[in-house]
């Protein structure tokens, strides 16, 4: 696989990951609504919120900081779960310096997103189209 299109899958599965997670606060915000009765939005519109805000905020940071870093990691043969979890983490943890609420919530998202992406690109690995022949026995 080249380069090109390591980078562009890597960037459609860390996408698509954000749309799981944000699919997953829509659920979280609609069953945390059903359990307030006192809630100002119906969980329909609290579920849309979460989905909108997780996907708006999270989907430029994972386009333009998330994927290229694995994409990184990926070519440099450091793709471990330890920088791949510190990668999703980083944005959050720069986030809970103005936000502590905010912070936690990006550096959770974060993770998961992290994770998910990680998960589905193992199989994508450094380009391995040149291999030589070996100098004895080739003929």
């Amino acid at each position: 696989m080249t380069g090109l299109r390591q980078f562009a899958a890597v960037e459609l599965v860390a996408f698509l990951a954000v749309l799981a997670v944000a699919g997953a606060m829509a659920a979280f915000g609609y069953a945390d609504s059903l359990l307030h009765t006192n809630s100002v939005v119906d969980p329909g519109s609290t579920a849309w919120l979460g989905f909108a805000y997780t996907a708006l905020i999270g989907g430029p940071f994972v386009v333009f900081l998330g994927a290229p870093v694995y994409y990184v990691l990926l070519q440099r043969n450091l793709v471990q779960w330890r920088y791949v979890l510190l990668a999703g983490a980083a944005p959050g943890l720069v986030v809970s310096l103005a936000s502590l609420s905010m912070g936690f919530w990006a550096i959770l998202c974060g993770i998961a997103v992290a994770s998910l992406t990680h998960a589905a690109c193992r199989r994508v690995g450094p380009n391995n189209s040149f291999k030589p022949k070996p100098l004895r026995g080739s003929a």
